[in-house]
This record gives C-alpha cells, sequence and structure tokens, in this order.
C-alpha cells in the first residue's frame, strides 16, 4: 500500500516537528540541570556546624512527594 502526496508530506512535516520538539526539550533540559545544580549547591562556612537533619527536613518540605530517605541519598549523591 502506498500512500498519498498529502500523506506523505502530513507524514513528513509530523516527523520534523517531533524532532524538534525532542532537540528543543533536550536543550531546555540541560539548560535546567546545569541551572538547578548552580542553585542547589549549599556553601557551609568553616566554623559553622552543618546539621544534616535539619537540612534533610528543609529539603523535604521545599520539595512535596520527596521522603528523607531519598532526601540523605541525594545529599550522599553530591558528596554532603
Amino acid at each position: 500500500m502506498t500512500l498519498s502526496k498529502y500523506d506523505t508530506d502530513f507524514a513528513n512535516a509530523m516527523a520534523l516537528k517531533l524532532r524538534l520538539n525532542r532537540e528543543a526539550r533536550q536543550s531546555r533540559d540541560s539548560d535546567e540541570v546545569k541551572q538547578s545544580k548552580e542553585h542547589e549547591t549549599v556553601i557551609v562556612p568553616t566554623n559553622a556546624p552543618y546539621d544534616r537533619n535539619e537540612e534533610i527536613q528543609k529539603l523535604v518540605a521545599k520539595h512535596p512527594g520527596l521522603t528523607p530517605e531519598k532526601a540523605e541519598q541525594g545529599l550522599r549523591e553530591l558528596g554532603f
């Protein structure tokens, strides 16, 4: 079965649109990851004690759905 010229043009246009949307989304996501890493960096003064439990509670309060276990794992992955 062969497609009509209209169907072929439509399929090509949709494929192009999907590809462009995917590329734009990937570009936007990579920019958001860079920005979020810059904004989430926590600098603790050397003379201030670091309270891990307090930081985890702040993260859980700030991000609904985040569990203390996931927050702990994220902090470990970031090197805190």
